[in-house]
């Protein structure tokens, strides 16, 4: 006997009531059987009782289940054939209406299973096939609401699932597109489409669900949701059944493996410390503990003010251990295997790829593993940074030129590379960059490390918690403020120290919240802390300064312009000045000694001294960027991404700008600081510096 087709549950029986078999009419076609016991349904089935191998099959599953004679059951059931043919004839039967379509799936003969239409003349067979939709699911994603119907296909005795946007369903091609995929090949289409979509639509009985695509804090920002529950003040929290809002990231390759969980009392210590006695441990304490800190960072942040966000960049080269520390810190908010490469996003994907990504890691750390600038365009690398850190996407177009969802990233960018982007100081100083040495491996912690990965997002659901508990989100923004001065003391006035104080604000007020979430376990949390904060940062930080500093364009500029001077690739028309190569009347022209203006001292005509063997130098921005992007371009470096007017402008914020007097031009002051020079014969733009500013003594 079949119970799918009407959904009925065989209840077990436990008192001794005879079994009563009970035949009702539905169709002039097919009849119902019912086993009864002491008043209650056992089970039923319907079928067409004109078939002998019908009724055969029928009468084997009664005797097996309830012991009935074979023979008796066969005569029953032709008694209440010849009674339902002797009433419709007579037109005492009133037909309970039939069902439109009906879901076969137990027929004798496999190939008569599938979705039938029925009428008055019978059944009208529309697919091979089963298809129910269980779910009809409402997504929020990103301020779009759509909607995803889920289900099963049944085929051949197989059963599989399958998942389609409302836009499929509706489509016929899309839906055909859908079952085969699930189903396979075999699924057959024997009707129009619109009859098979409303015949699935009627066999079903779906319920309604409410998803979303935003892993982290809510609106109000007390719960934070992930994948398979939410945390709050209580801890962490599996979904149920009947939960209002669930988050839904199956569609994502590597987003799907977010989730978090819940330890038990007695690992939650023995987890912690494990984190401090081998994960910290793992490489040099700046490297660990600014991981650390970047994990706590990608749950507070939201709560730090300000509109920018760090990224945290590990620099090393290949077998430095960079890419197995960010790995292992991914298991904080998920479980992402360090041996399963296709559960991290890598540089060599597009940057609209990376960007699309980064959306569904909200509220967590989002890793973006191997920049080799041999391989990664340099230009998507800076073009994210920039996007990340402001919080913006790039805007694109549908097909029929309506506009697509723009998806920024959201989760905190932790990157790892063999170099940094070279050429862009502004990016660079929205990153932290952490250099990652090369020692000799530890594979004991490693491998500890590895098989005790699965408890990190267990802790991560009880830090969050305790965050929540203890009210240390709405202090945060103060924290880091307080941290920020910290950090911009004695760097007031150099180029990006305000950005580069606050990220690294950030990254110690959040290293103190887990540190302070360790110190139960943790004895010597204070002193660790502290050299942490006053050595290790202001280290990094000074580091960061300087390379800032070397990466901006003007100094790049001057670095490779003074070197083509120095080996005679270029020259400065009436130099006198010694050089290492050997230049003649061919070398490229970029600028000429200018004359010196005299001036008038008590009637006297004296000349304008700007120093003892100085000089001023009418260098042509035009001519000197020319020979400086292609040194770049034959040593296989970035070209500049600036225009003439950006190196003037970053020249006379450096201060080396003056005017023919050789009086400094005042940085602040607008204008045009170009001033016409006779070079190689011919009248040119130039910007007037010192030989000692350009040239400066070796």
């Amino acid at each position: 006997m079949s119970t799918g087709m009407d959904n009925v549950t065989r209840e077990p029986e436990e008192d001794s009531a005879p079994i009563a078999l009970c035949f009702t009419p539905l169709t002039r076609s097919h009849t119902r059987i019912e086993v009864h016991r002491g008043g209650r349904l056992l089970d039923s089935d319907r079928a067409d009782l004109h078939y002998a191998a019908t009724r055969e099959r029928i009468a084997e599953e009664l005797g097996c289940r309830y012991g009935f004679d074979l023979e008796e059951i066969e005569q029953r059931m032709l008694e209440a054939l010849e009674q339902c043919e002797r009433q419709d004839s007579a037109g005492q039967i009133d037909y309970p209406p039939a069902p439109d379509f009906v879901a076969f799936h137990d027929a004798q003969d496999p190939q008569g299973n599938g979705l039938y239409q029925l009428d008055d003349k019978g059944a009208k067979k529309l697919t091979n096939f089963i298809m129910r939709i269980h779910a009809d699911c409402t997504i929020e994603d990103m301020g779009q609401v759509l909607h995803r119907f889920e289900g099963v296909v049944e085929l051949a005795g197989r059963s599989t699932p399958i998942q389609l946007s409302s836009e499929e369903f509706a489509n016929n091609e899309g839906l055909k597109a859908a079952v085969l995929a699930s189903a396979g090949p075999k699924a057959e289409f024997l009707n129009k489409m619109d009859i098979i979509r409303t015949a699935i639509s009627r066999v079903s009985s779906p319920t309604s669900k409410r998803v979303t695509t935003s892993n982290g804090w809510d609106l109000a920002q007390m719960v934070y949701r992930a994948p398979g529950g939410w945390i709050d003040a209580e801890g962490y929290h599996y979904n149920q059944p009947d939960t209002d809002m669930t988050v839904d990231l199956e569609g994502e390759e590597q987003a799907r493996w977010l989730r978090f969980d819940r330890l038990k009392p007695n690992l939650l210590p023995e987890t912690k410390i494990h984190i401090i006695e081998d994960l910290l441990q793992l490489h040099e304490r700046p490297v660990m503990h600014v991981l650390l800190a970047g994990v706590a960072l990608a749950v507070l942040e939201p709560f730090a003010g300000g509109t920018e966000r760090p990224a945290i960049w590990l620099q090393g080269l290949t077998g430095a251990g960079k890419s197995l520390a960010l790995r292992l810190a991914a298991n904080f908010f998920g479980d992402f295997d360090p041996n399963e490469g296709r559960r991290f996003m890598t540089w060599g994907s597009t940057a609209n790829a990376i960007q699309r990504q980064g959306a569904y890691f909200r509220h967590a750390i989002f890793p973006v593993d191997d920049y080799k600038p041999g391989i990664v365009d340099q230009r998507s690398a800076v073009y994210i940074l920039q996007n990340y850190s402001d919080g913006t996407g790039r805007g694109r177009l549908r097909r029929d030129a309506t506009p697509n969802q723009t998806r920024p990233i959201q989760g905190l960018l932790i990157s790892t590379g063999e170099d940094i982007p070279q050429h862009n100081a502004s990016t660079l100083a929205r990153t932290i960059i952490v250099q990652v040495p090369n020692r000799p491996k530890d594979f004991d912690r490693g491998g500890r490390c590895r098989r005790n990965r699965h408890r990190y997002r267990g802790l991560m659901s009880d830090f969050i918690a305790r965050l929540i508990r203890n009210g240390r989100l709405s202090g945060f923004s103060a924290r880091v403020d307080g941290f920020r001065d910290r950090y911009i003391t004695g760097v007031e006035g150099v180029q990006n120290s305000a950005r580069i104080a606050r990220n690294f604000g950030m990254v110690a007020a959040a290293f103190d919240e887990m540190a302070m979430y360790l110190s139960d376990v943790w004895p010597c949390w204070e002193t660790e802390r502290r050299h942490f904060f006053e050595h290790d940062l202001m280290n990094l930080r000074d580091r960061m300064l300087q390379t800032v500093s070397d990466e901006q364009t003007s100094n790049i500029f001057l670095e490779v312009l003074r070197e083509l001077l120095s080996f005679g690739r270029v020259r400065i028309e009436s130099l006198s000045t010694p050089r290492r190569g050997e230049s003649n009347d061919r070398t490229p022209l970029v600028g000429r000694v200018v004359p010196r203006v005299e001036r008038t001292v008590n009637g006297n005509r004296v000349p304008n001294r700007i120093g003892e063997g100085d000089e001023i130098i009418g260098l042509s921005i035009a001519l000197a960027m020319e020979a400086v992007q292609r040194s770049l371009r034959d040593q296989g470096r970035p070209a500049l991404q600036a225009t003439h007017r950006e190196i003037i402008q970053q020249l006379a914020q450096d201060g080396m700008l003056r005017d023919r007097n050789g009086r400094p031009l005042d940085p602040a002051a607008g204008g045009d600081r170009t001033h016409q020079a006779r070079l190689g014969g011919r009248q040119n733009w130039c910007v007037f510096v010192t030989r000692r500013d350009l040239l400066p003594p070796t």
